[in-house]
């Protein structure tokens, strides 16, 4: 009953729809709420990639940090990671976009990440001075999926600030040469690092060597 009401209220408006929280999609459909209440008939869709309770499909992600004050990702060796998953399916009615709004329409059960942090951001102790949460010192290479949408190093999503990513090696394909850092169309599916679209704060890139490109959405 709370699931239901509370999706209600964000289908009116009275709790505002924020993309980098993802309200929305932590949601139900009027369709089932009017089923739910009314007592209406419901015709089934299946809907790829998440549920009404934002179960989201990610594929593989190795190291995961989510709503985070404070924490630091160093000196971690990830390599030769495969993900098996299946060819996506094919009879979607609709795709949960909580998986990822830059990637909507598309099945996530093959894609690898080999770092993802959402709703992260640096700290303050005690004094009051503000910290940087880092992901530092971290060496990524030869990820492999023959049904991904995208193979990224390391993912920044959500609302996301005061991260410093600095001194990583990300070297996706073996034997691979070096692409324009900062080049923002696709080049295969392959991506060093992404800073996703509702990132509205600081992320400092230094020194590191990200063989494949740089999306910053």
């Amino acid at each position: 009953d709370m699931q239901i009401m509370v999706a209600q209220a964000i289908l009116d408006e009275i709790i505002p729809d924020i993309p980098s929280r993802q309200t929305g999609p932590n949601s139900i459909n009027q369709d089932i709420i009017d089923w739910a209440v009314k007592g209406t008939v419901l015709a089934p869709q299946y809907v790829c990639n998440g549920d009404s309770m934002h179960h989201v499909m990610k594929g593989i992600i190795v190291i995961r940090v989510e709503d985070t004050e404070g924490f630091t990702i160093e000196g971690n060796t990830i390599h030769d990671v495969e993900n098996l998953s299946v060819e996506p399916f094919s009879d979607c009615a609709d795709y949960h976009i909580g998986a990822s709004i830059e990637n909507q329409g598309e099945a996530q059960a093959g894609n690898v990440r080999a770092i993802s942090v959402a709703a992260v951001r640096g700290y303050a102790p005690g004094n009051g001075n503000l910290h940087q949460s880092q992901i530092i010192d971290n060496n990524i290479h030869s990820i492999h999926s023959d049904n991904a949408n995208v193979i990224v190093g390391i993912d920044v999503q959500g609302d996301s600030d005061n991260t410093d990513i600095q001194g990583n090696t990300v070297e996706l394909e073996d034997g691979a040469q070096v692409q324009d850092p900062y080049e923002s169309t696709s080049r295969g599916n392959h991506i060093s690092v992404r800073v996703r679209e509702a990132v509205d704060g600081s992320i400092f890139l230094k020194n590191n060597r990200f063989v494949q490109q740089t999306r910053i959405l």
